[in-house]
């Protein structure tokens, strides 16, 4: 997703089943899909509002399909998230990084022109004047206005651009001031998320709604944020899918409709959001598909997605084969950047890959983050290693902080159903207090169903033998030998469950006593959730590599190091 996409396909045929399905949701319909793998309405209802969303295409649209598999599978490895005190303070924030690596940002300078010297790009031209570029030019440019910015591109270039098609849909965005707190009628959870996508309740009523423009999504952003109004007071942000091209006015007559379109996005929603009257509106401002295009010349016609989303543009094809690879064919030292180059519209960290390239062109190696590596030497205020002796030692140096990074953003988990067993189980504490190796906690939602609970997890690796937790204990079953605020870790086996494939939040995690222990004064822990992985792991080079006998008693924690 965050490298540049491949010019070679996968080679599947080890794999025909995957072929087959990759094969089948390239040329069908997000409809199709979700008909394929569910039967109840209102699954079928979320899943069908969520793919659209991101692909701003109806789910009856051939080429489609793909987005039904990737949209899920990209909530559950990384989740939504909005950045705190709204996006502004995200660019605020990107702008302060810039700034510090010794970048400058000129806002409100307008570019009219690549500058090209012997099929280079040198610079650009602004109203204001020229700028030299030392190394290279990286530009976000719509590929339908390519040729106005750029002089000397090859006709089957530009030909080619022009070709690219744009979404179906837009997104109409209301920003409500409102005067106090507002709560959906739904209750519970919707007042607690950040984002909320109103289902009208079955597949049929889903596929009308695009043609009368019901709202898509809808925030009580404050809820979440309370930073984004003053005390009391509250922010509600809804969106509403619909064409760029409005029956009556058209592209550029949005403005005069814009104020009606809000009127009945605020109609619509009373119906789920309690006390939603005038009265309750302190302001409001709209924001059109027009102007979506007068924000930045990347939304061509109102498009947010850049371009079209669909199967044949993406990947290796966003926009098209030949300008997929960030650079323009013909011109050195100028990349294209944007919501219209792989890996597609929204904030998806498009600049990564653009900068992989730009690196690899100039012969410089990019530096990832992140990877778990052995420490060579330790880093205070950690305790100092033990003499390393090759003949008779093997010391095994791990930095804990990456392993709990590493496995806590590669690896995936199945779900599973924990039965309620015949010995004692201890509660935990709420899941942001909680560590882990194996995945994110916030992927987890224990609820309690007759004589069950049930622990749900993402679906995963099949080599992903069961997860560390470190936390506290909140709450402990009768005779059980720990106390509330014990600090305690544990390892949890998948193989005490049977897997499933569901997924959702958890806010605590139940775990049998007999596999929870008390942790070391001396052991913090963070590094505690990634202890019986290293443990494990050190016990298998001795044991199996270097055919010594395994200790007979437990050994000490010393910091951050095994021995």
């Amino acid at each position: 997703m965050f490298v540049p996409p491949s010019s070679t396909p996968p080679d599947l045929s080890e794999h025909p089943e995957i072929a087959e399905a990759v094969a089948f949701a390239t040329k069908n319909c997000s409809l199709d899909i979700v008909d394929l793998y569910f039967k109840e309405p209102a699954v079928k209802d979320a899943i069908l509002r969520f793919v659209t969303e991101v692909q701003l295409a109806h789910p009856k649209t051939p080429g489609t399909g793909l987005m039904a598999y990737m949209a899920i599978g990209l909530l559950h490895k990384y989740g939504l998230a909005v950045p705190q005190g709204g996006g502004s303070a995200f660019t605020a924030a990107v702008i302060r990084s810039i700034e510090a690596h010794g970048g400058e940002v000129r806002p409100n300078t307008e570019v009219i022109k690549i500058i090209t010297e012997h099929g280079r790009a040198v610079g650009v031209r602004t109203r204001a004047g020229e700028i030299r570029a030392r190394e290279a030019v990286i530009a976000q440019i719509h590929f339908h206005i390519l040729d106005r910015l750029i002089d000397g591109l090859d006709p089957e270039v530009i030909s080619a651009a022009k070709k690219t098609k744009l979404s179906e849909y837009t997104l109409f965005v209301v920003h409500a001031a409102m005067e106090k707190p507002l709560k959906f009628r739904a209750g519970g959870i919707a007042n607690e998320v950040v984002v909320n996508t109103i289902c009208p309740g079955s597949v049929e009523s889903v596929i009308q709604s695009y043609g009368g423009n019901k709202v898509v999504g809808a925030s009580i952003i404050t809820n979440a944020d309370p930073t984004r109004a003053p005390p009391g007071k509250s922010l509600l942000h809804a969106i509403v899918m619909l064409r760029a091209d409005n029956c009556e006015v058209g592209f550029y007559g949005w403005d005069k409709i814009k104020d009606k379109v809000t009127y009945n996005i605020f109609q619509y929603l009373s119906k789920y959001v309690e006390d939603l009257s005038p009265d309750q509106i302190r302001g409001y401002h709209a924001v059109t598909p027009f102007d979506h295009e007068s924000d930045t010349p990347c939304f061509q016609h109102g498009d947010i997605c850049g371009l079209s989303m669909a199967a044949d543009q993406m990947g290796a094809a966003r926009p098209a084969p030949a300008l997929a690879q960030y650079r323009v064919p013909g011109i050195k030292g100028l990349y294209l950047a944007g919501p219209f180059m792989h890996p597609g519209g929204g904030v998806w960290g498009g600049g990564r890959p653009v900068a992989i390239r730009v690196l690899e062109d100039m012969g410089i190696e990019p530096i990832y983050v992140n990877k778990t590596r052995p420490c060579k030497k330790p880093a205070s205020p950690f305790a100092k290693w033990p003499p390393f002796d090759n003949a008779r030692h093997l010391v095994i140096y791990f930095r804990m902080e990456d392993v709990c990074t590493y496995l806590g953003s590669v690896t995936k988990c199945g779900d599973v159903i924990l039965t309620q067993a015949a010995r004692a189980w201890v509660l935990l504490v709420p899941s942001e207090k909680l560590n882990a190796s194996g995945f994110c906690w916030k992927s987890l939602w224990l609820e309690r169903v007759a004589q069950h609970d049930i622990v749900r997890q993402r679906q995963g690796f099949a080599t992903v033998l069961g997860y560390d937790f470190a936390g506290r204990v909140l709450k402990d079953s009768p005779g059980s030998k720990f106390e509330e605020g014990n600090a305690v870790a544990g390892y949890m086996p998948i193989s005490i469950a049977q897997s499933r494939k569901y997924g959702t939040y958890q806010s605590f995690l139940a775990a049998p006593c007999d596999i929870v222990f008390k942790l070391p004064s001396n052991l913090p822990e963070p590094y505690a959730a990634a202890l019986t992985l290293v443990v494990m792991t050190a016990a298998d080079i001795v044991h199996n590599l270097f055919k010594c006998p395994l200790p007979t008693s437990p050994g000490a924690f010393s910091g951050p190091s095994l021995i």
